[in-house]
């Protein structure tokens, strides 16, 4: 570095800590302030120390994965198994069941959102007034999911009127 005061970089402490700092969700913004240094020598710390860059990548990529992976989860539904306690004549008792948790309209919306080109928010189109419909009214998109749990059809209208109606 050329000028400036001496950095404050430690390549046993920063790299280690940063990749955990990513893992909560940190930003480089945050982790700089984390760090007491201005954004600009964290981008610096990235360019001249390889380990610090990768720290980095790797915490965002982990977190990043994790998250995706609950939201495609609460998105499509999804299963698990539990163990319940009971108390019976002051004996403790446990039963293996299997819990399930129906698809979350939310999630698949917001998944969709992201990961589908074709399906974004968009400002809604609105219908000219006199075309024999009511008129300013936006156009929706609707899709069904079957809910496994209580077998039936849950509808979701995206885009209409009060954006989204189960």
């Amino acid at each position: 570095m050329a000028g400036g005061r001496p950095t404050k970089y430690d390549g046993g402490y920063h790299p280690k800590l940063a990749y955990k700092l990513c893992l909560l969700g940190h930003t480089n913004n945050e982790i700089a302030e984390f760090f007491d240094v201005n954004i600009d020598t964290i981008y610096e710390w990235q360019k001249i120390h390889e380990e610090f860059s990768d720290a980095l990548t790797r915490g965002k990529v982990v977190a990043d994965a994790k998250v995706a992976q609950a939201v495609y989860k609460a998105a499509i539904g999804f299963r698990h198994k539990e163990t319940k306690f009971f108390v019976i004549r002051d004996e403790i008792k446990t039963e293996d069941t299997i819990k399930q948790y129906p698809p979350d309209m939310k999630a698949a919306a917001m998944w969709l959102s992201n990961r589908t080109k074709n399906w974004r928010a968009r400002p809604a189109e609105q219908k000219p007034d006199g075309d024999g419909e009511e008129g300013g009214r936006s156009k929706s998109i609707t899709f069904t999911v079957k809910d496994p749990v209580k077998n039936t059809q849950i509808t979701l209208d995206i885009g209409g009127a009060n954006e989204e109606t189960v």
